[in-house]
């Protein structure tokens, strides 16, 4: 799991990916905030309100809105966000290969394969692609 700040400034600039994240959360996440000094799981959901979010329970006994923590998605869990029919797992892996291929020439290297699929679902969903610092329109 990548919880480098590189990670995780891309993952608090994904906005699209970060909303609809505090509308649902799930057990098992993880989460970093301003409130703690290194990311926390996600052990409960305690309250829903009204605006389709939710107080988290996290370990240490930490209480956040889902609104207010930056959501670090699991490299399975940016997988299932490619909405595209892969009847054959294969495809998928070829799919990610040629995105890969296609970033050599570029000046932004991927440290992890968290990196590398966030990167990868940005610009297959919202057509974005990573600067160095935040996403841009292709």
């Amino acid at each position: 799991m990548d919880i480098t700040k590189e990670n995780i400034l891309m993952c608090n600039q994904a906005i699209e990916i970060q909303k609809d994240y505090a509308k649902n959360p799930s057990l098992g996440d993880l989460v970093f905030g301003d409130e703690f000094s290194e990311p926390l799981w996600v052990l409960g959901l305690d309250e829903y309100y009204n605006d389709d979010t939710w107080k988290l329970k996290l370990e240490d006994n930490h209480y956040e809105d889902s609104r207010n923590v930056i959501w670090i998605p699991h490299q399975d869990q940016l997988q299932r966000m490619i909405d595209k029919p892969f009847n054959f797992k294969p495809h998928l892996i070829l799919h990610i290969y040629e995105f890969w291929s296609n970033q050599n020439d570029k000046e932004i290297f991927y440290d992890s394969m968290e990196q590398l699929w966030l990167a990868f679902v940005m610009l297959e969903k919202y057509n974005k692609i990573w600067n160095g610092k935040d996403w841009e329109e292709k």
